[in-house]
């Protein structure tokens, strides 16, 4: 268990990158442990916690008793269950995974958003049924209430399939996309308030109410919010390029954080869409991938860093480098320290803060082992 002191934060690393082959008999695991003083110290959370070649997703089932991670290769879905720290089952696809949404409370039901249009939705037993839309997609939403599952595509559109029913309902349409060579980058839903937001890559954040489909929402994030220096010149006084948003992310139902291709990061009160009133730069000028709400913390993924600052103050909590392999995706289990990054590599990352929360009720030996 690797440890390293950032800020005054301790961050342990416990993700296993040393674990010994499979096929490798009792007598040269005890070899090989005798020889090497870093396996015996070395600590597997949730036993084969890894993927044949890359991650590419990485979520929790809502009664966060379920751990499901996407990836290749062959293309893969893996489920553990935490209770047990193991795997439950492991189920190859057609096509590759890159975004799923749990349909129910636990591991049972859910939907794959996969390469060449795909949309696989799986039941208890394996494969249920699957469909295609017209347009690649890149982010995939659901509504309880509807049984509405929204697939944001890479063009104007949002399709809607009705898994009661089993067929297209109309799809929700951007005006401002329209016409243009942009697209959606990412979606999310509000059972509150039944608001479907899309992100853009032209820097515009809409907003659909899912129970009529009438556009309800509009924000121009590129040209009201603040910029970082690079994306500005000054001897012209214009922007150099347009910042499209990347990740899109409900705090509560009416605040939202958003992620842009050039590392910045707002916090918007939908009440009042024209200007954010938390921005952040994180100083990379890369995309962000995906942002995380903790108590008072906001937390932001970038390809190679992770990010937690204060929200209040702007004032950076702890800042790290994730390794060589480039971040696909994150998940933070809540009101804890525990965070998990899905990456172009075999092992899912493993990170726990203390300061930042407790571990899981699942692993809570951890917070002994921090003691000790």
């Amino acid at each position: 268990m690797n440890v390293f002191k950032l800020n005054g934060i301790k961050v342990y690393n416990l993700t296993a990158n040393r674990a010994l082959p499979e096929w490798a008999s009792r007598s040269e695991r005890k070899k090989k442990f005798s020889q090497d003083s870093g396996l015996s110290k070395h600590l597997e959370l949730i036993q084969e916690l890894e993927m044949p070649d890359s991650a590419t997703y990485i979520t929790c089932s809502p009664d966060s008793q379920y751990l499901f991670t996407l990836g290749r290769y062959k293309p893969r879905v893996r489920c553990y269950e935490l209770e047990n720290l193991s795997l439950k089952f492991d189920r190859c696809v057609d096509c590759l995974p890159y975004r799923m949404k749990i349909l129910s409370d636990d591991y049972s039901k859910f939907a794959l958003l996969e390469e060449e249009r795909w949309v696989d939705v799986h039941a208890t037993g394996g494969h249920f049924f699957k469909f295609r839309i017209p347009k690649p997609g890149v982010d995939i939403s659901y509504s309880p209430f509807t049984c509405d599952l929204f697939v944001a595509s890479s063009r104007s559109s949002v399709y809607r399939m009705n898994l009661c029913e089993g067929r297209f309902n109309t799809p929700l349409v951007s005006s401002k996309l329209e016409g243009t060579a942009h697209g959606f980058t990412a979606c999310a839903y509000c059972r509150e308030h039944s608001l479907l937001l899309g992100a853009s890559t032209l820097g515009r954040v809409d907003g659909w109410d899912t129970r009529t489909g009438e556009c309800v929402f509009g924000m121009n994030v590129s040209e009201f919010a603040p910029v970082s220096e690079d994306a500005y010149d000054t001897s012209v006084g214009v922007k150099k390029r347009i910042a499209g948003v990347t990740c899109v992310k409900y705090k509560n139902p009416l605040n939202i954080a958003l992620g842009t291709s050039d590392g910045m990061v707002y916090i918007y009160d939908l009440r009042q869409n024209r200007k954010p009133w938390h921005t952040r730069d994180t100083e990379f000028r890369k995309p962000v991938k995906t942002v995380e709400f903790h108590e008072d913390k906001l937390i932001a993924l970038l390809p190679h860093c992770l990010k937690i600052w204060y929200i209040d103050t702007g004032k950076v909590f702890v800042g790290f480098d994730t390794g060589r392999a480039e971040c696909n995706w994150m998940h933070h289990f809540q009101n804890s320290g525990l965070l998990m990054i899905a990456m172009e590599s075999p092992k899912i990352s493993t990170f726990f803060v203390p300061l930042l929360g407790e571990a899981p009720a699942w692993c809570s030996h951890l917070d002994q082992l921090v003691l000790e």
